[in-house]
């Protein structure tokens, strides 16, 4: 008195659908179940199109919102509000609750926040990381996004500062993601966005992280150049 067929998109099962005579007992006649099957096709058919159509609109999506943040950096040459606009998109981008922008110092073995958007002033005034510690530290040594979604119970959030240590489990963000600032092959520092609550970061937010914060490392990088160039200037 019921019959189950399978929705098939693209060589692959997406899902089933079930009518049965529950309620009349009448039994379904194979004659039946031929239209029924084509009809589920039809319908497996349809959802694959409409899954891609909304794909294919959430990257036209992305790219216009990557468009305009890129648009924003290449518009500005003054180093402060390059890093402002930087901390600024990376929380509209991922829609997260804060963001930090680490720089490593010249022997390139301590990571110091230079800006910081809804975050704590002590982690921006106090806070100093060294390379390879924590989820930051470890993004600039290993060039890579590196996140987690608690870092009170990962193993890899540890200092050997206890101070600093205190410092982010008490008021650091608490699901951080952390990318490397790199532009020809020179690393700038490390961006890190995240949530003061648990979260599970998507392949999709990863993604927009990390192409920002290559985008910023392009931005300081000009703002640095223009800097020298105008210092230059001033000298001759």
């Amino acid at each position: 008195r019921f019959v189950i067929a399978p929705l098939v998109a693209g060589g692959r099962a997406i899902g089933a659908v079930c009518a049965d005579n529950k309620h009349s007992r009448r039994p379904i006649s194979p004659a039946a179940v031929e239209p029924f099957t084509l009809l589920c096709h039809q319908l497996g058919v349809a959802l694959e199109e409409t899954r891609l159509y909304a794909e294919t609109q959430a990257r036209e999506r992305e790219a216009l919102q990557m468009y305009e943040v890129t648009s924003l950096l290449a518009s500005s040459l003054d180093l402060d509000r390059v890093l402002d606009l930087i901390v600024e998109k990376a929380c509209d981008l991922l829609a997260c609750d804060a963001a930090v922008l680490y720089t490593a110092n010249e022997s390139r073995d301590t990571l110091t926040p230079l800006r910081g958007r809804n975050v704590d002033p002590e982690l921006i005034s106090r806070f100093s990381i060294r390379v390879g510690e924590g989820i930051a530290g470890r993004a600039y040594q290993e060039q890579r996004p590196v996140w987690t979604p608690d870092i009170r119970v990962d193993p890899r959030a540890s200092y050997a500062s206890g101070e600093t240590q205190h410092l982010v489990q008490t008021k650091a963000m608490r699901a951080p993601l952390a990318v490397p600032m790199t532009s020809r092959g020179e690393a700038y520092g490390v961006l890190v966005a995240g949530f003061y609550s648990t979260h599970d970061f998507t392949d999709k937010e990863i993604r927009l992280l990390g192409v920002l914060g290559d985008q910023a490392a392009i931005a300081i990088e000009q703002s640095r150049l223009y800097k020298r160039q105008e210092a230059r200037a001033a000298r001759l």
